[in-house]
C-alpha cells in the first residue's frame, strides 16, 4: 500500500512542530519510511550540517530495512510519509540517550528526563 502523502509537503513550520508536540509530550509516533511503517519514540529533532531535517527515534516496533526492528534510528524528515502522533507515551530515560552526543549539528527540540 503507498502511503497517501508525503510529510515534506507539509510546510516545514508545521512538521517541526508536529514533531516537537511528540517529543515535548512524550508521545510515540508512526510513520512509513522506506518500505514499511514504524513506530518509535521521538528523543531529538534538528538539523544535519547541510541543512537535512532529522529525527532521532528509538524505533519500538514495525518495518526495519536491516532486519532489527528495535533500536535507535535517525531518520530524515523529508524522506518519512504519513507522520502521525500516537496516543501511546514512552519514558524520557531510554538506556542509550544522551542529549549531549546527538547525530545533529543544530537541535530545534529534544526530550528532557523528568
Amino acid at each position: 500500500m503507498k502511503p497517501e502523502a508525503r510529510i515534506g509537503a507539509i510546510p516545514e513550520r508545521v512538521m517541526n512542530s508536529k514533531v516537537c508536540s511528540a517529543i515535548a509530550g512524550q508521545r510515540q509516533i508512526r510513520f512509513f519510511y522506506k518500505g514499511g511503517y514504524r513506530v518509535g519514540e521521538p528523543f531529538a529533532h534538528g538539523q544535519s550540517r547541510d541543512g537535512s531535517e532529522l529525527v532521532l527515534v528509538y524505533q519500538t516496533d514495525g518495518h526495519s530495512s536491516s532486519g532489527a526492528a528495535l533500536g535507535w534510528r535517525t531518520f530524515r524528515l523529508e524522506r518519512l510519509w504519513e507522520l502521525e502522533v500516537l496516543e501511546a507515551t514512552f519514558d524520557p530515560e531510554r538506556q542509550g540517550f544522551d542529549p549531549f552526543m546527538l547525530p545533529m549539528s543544530r537541535v530545534c527540540c529534544q526530550c528532557s528526563e523528568a
